[in-house]
């Protein structure tokens, strides 16, 4: 973290098939670039947050099971609920967008 240039970032997303990664410059930067996604959300709501410029079929956005009435705690820390999503869920979702 904080190693990589923002070119060096751009080459990056440029030349990747998918991102993976929690809610954060690079889910919208890829956005931007047309990319595959898959982001996984915890702190926040994903209508408000979400990459703005992808086409819904390359995006799959992750979000712990919330009781009805709910939210999300906002705060960068001490949120644990992340840890809900299951790696295999997280798998299945970058095979689904790989095909």
């Amino acid at each position: 973290m904080g190693q990589t240039s923002l070119n060096q970032c751009a080459f990056i997303f440029q030349n990747s098939l998918l991102h993976l990664g929690c809610d954060s410059f690079p889910v919208h930067f890829c956005s931007a670039m047309d990319k595959k996604i898959v982001a996984i959300y915890s702190n926040n709501f994903i209508s408000n947050v979400g990459p703005y410029f992808s086409k819904p079929e390359d995006v799959i956005l992750l979000e712990p099971d919330r009781k009805e009435g709910e939210k999300p705690s906002f705060m960068i820390q001490g949120e644990k609920s992340i840890n809900t999503i299951s790696p295999e869920k997280i798998a299945n979702s970058v095979c689904k967008l790989l095909s």
